[in-house]
C-alpha cells in the first residue's frame, strides 16, 4: 500500500437494491416458465424451447442477484489519502464530453506493468464479446415470444384468413423486423462508446493519455497530482423519459501548484469493485493518493447536483 493512501473507509455504492430486484425478478420468471413447462412435458417442442427460455431467465437473474446480494454483505475497505487531501482538486466529476458511462469492467492493468513503465488500457475483445451477448440475448427473446405463441396460443391473435401456424409465424415476423433493426442500433452504439475508451501509458519519467482520436494530455511524471474516485450521476433523455445512471468515474490529476487538470480515464456504472481495484492499482504504480470521492456524502451530493443540472437543461430547450 502505498505511504500516501493510510486511511481506510468502508465502501457502499448506490444500485445494490435494484440490482437485486432485477436479478430477482428475472429468476421469478424462469422458474415461472419452467413451471409451466413442466406441466406441458409431453409436448417435445415446448419442453424443449420453454426449457431453453426459463433456463436463460434464471441464468441472467442468478448472474444479477448474486453480485447484488454479495455487495450487501461485503466488508470491503479501501484504502486512499486522508479526506482533505489536495484540497484544490474538485470532488465532483468531469462527466466530460466525449467521454462515456459504460457497462461493466472496462480496462486493466496490463500484465507487465511496473513503476518505471505500463498503462491502463482497454480491454481488449470486450467490443466482440458484447457484441455477441447483445445477438444472444435477441435470440434468447425471440424464443420466448415464440414460446408464449406456441404455449398461450391468444385468441386476440387469429386471423380468420390465417391458420393458427400461419399466425403465430407472422407475429414471429413482425417482432424480429422490429428487433433487428433495434440489435443494429444497440451494436452500433455500443462498438462506438467502447472505442472511445482511453489508454494511460507511462515511462520513469513520462506519461500520456490517447484517446480513439490521438493524444488527449500528456506530461512529466512529477506532473501527476493524483488519482480520484469520484461519485457520478449521469441523467439523459428527456423531461418525460429520464435515464439515471449512477457511475463511479475514475480520474487523473494533473498539473503544477494550486492549477491543476483532470482527466477520465474510464467511467463505470457496474463493475464498481472492479474500478475500484484499477484505481488503487493505477495510484500504486504511480505512487500517487488516491482522492477518494464517494463515500455516502458524496453520492448524496452529487444526486442533488443531478437535479440541478437537469433543470438547468431543462430550462434551456423549454
Amino acid at each position: 500500500m502505498s505511504r500516501r493512501n493510510t486511511e481506510h473507509t468502508r465502501v457502499r455504492f448506490p444500485g445494490v437494491d435494484m440490482l437485486v430486484g432485477a436479478g430477482a425478478l428475472f429468476l421469478l420468471c424462469g422458474l415461472g416458465v419452467l413451471a409451466l413447462v413442466a406441466t406441458h412435458r409431453e409436448d417435445g417442442t415446448i419442453l424443449a424451447v420453454g426449457g431453453i427460455v426459463g433456463g436463460a431467465f434464471v441464468v441472467f437473474g442468478l448472474l444479477a442477484l448474486l453480485p447484488g446480494l454479495k455487495e450487501r454483505a461485503s466488508q470491503r475497505l479501501v484504502a486512499h489519502a486522508p479526506q482533505g487531501t489536495c484540497p484544490e482538486v474538485p470532488e465532483t466529476p468531469l462527466l466530460a464530453k466525449g467521454s462515456f458511462t459504460l457497462a461493466g469492467e472496462t480496462h486493466r492493468i496490463e500484465p507487465e506493468s511496473t513503476p518505471e513503465h505500463g498503462a491502463l488500457a482497454p480491454i481488449p475483445g470486450l467490443a466482440r464479446r458484447r457484441t455477441l451477448f447483445a445477438v444472444l440475448f435477441a435470440a434468447a427473446f425471440l424464443t420466448f415470444v415464440a414460446f408464449l405463441l406456441i404455449v398461450l396460443d391468444p385468441p386476440a391473435l387469429r386471423f380468420e384468413k390465417l391458420s393458427a401456424t400461419a399466425t403465430r409465424i407472422l407475429f414471429l415476423a413482425l417482432t424480429a423486423a422490429a428487433l433487428v433493426p433495434a440489435l443494429a442500433i444497440v451494436i452500433v452504439l455500443m462498438s462506438r462508446h467502447l472505442h472511445s475508451r482511453p489508454t494511460l501509458r507511462w515511462e520513469r519519467s513520462t506519461w500520456r493519455l490517447d484517446g480513439a482520436h490521438g493524444e488527449l494530455a500528456s506530461g512529466r511524471r512529477d506532473e501527476l497530482v493524483a488519482v480520484q474516485v469520484v461519485a457520478a450521476r449521469d441523467v439523459t433523455g428527456t423531461r418525460d423519459r429520464k435515464t439515471i445512471t449512477d457511475a463511479l468515474e475514475v480520474n487523473l490529476v494533473f498539473g503544477e501548484g494550486e492549477k491543476v487538470e483532470r482527466a477520465t480515464l474510464l467511467r463505470t456504472n457496474g463493475a464498481f469493485d472492479a474500478a475500484l481495484s484499477k484505481a488503487s492499482c493505477l495510484a500504486e504504480h504511480l505512487d500517487l493518493p488516491l482522492l477518494f470521492h464517494a463515500t455516502a456524502r458524496h453520492w448524496a451530493e452529487e444526486k442533488a447536483r443531478a437535479r440541478r443540472r437537469r433543470a438547468r437543461t431543462e430550462e434551456l430547450f423549454s
